[in-house]
């Protein structure tokens, strides 16, 4: 039976209490990380526990509309923080 070439995806953590002095320094991260992933490869980016700040959704958000999905996954919780965003608010 030949071997499956599986490539573990990347994954970079995106801080829930992200504050604006980290915010340049998480960008830069992200967009070396997804630059350097090879064509096979997959980077995903997800949150940490806790309650994200608008600039950790922020990241989140523009990251998905700044890069091709073939390349980009989401974790769950950032994914999770993604549709949350996306389902309006029932009053």
């Amino acid at each position: 039976m030949p071997e499956t070439n599986t490539i573990s995806p990347t994954t970079i953590s995106i801080p829930a209490d992200l504050s604006v002095a980290k915010a340049a320094e998480m960008h830069a991260q992200l967009v070396a990380a997804l630059d350097a992933a090879d064509p096979a490869s997959r980077v995903e980016v997800e949150l940490d526990d806790g309650v994200p700040t608008p600039l950790a959704l922020q990241l989140v958000v523009s990251t998905t509309r700044s890069f091709p999905t073939d390349c980009l996954g989401l974790g769950p919780r950032a994914a999770a923080a993604l549709t949350s965003l996306e389902t309006p608010e029932e009053d």
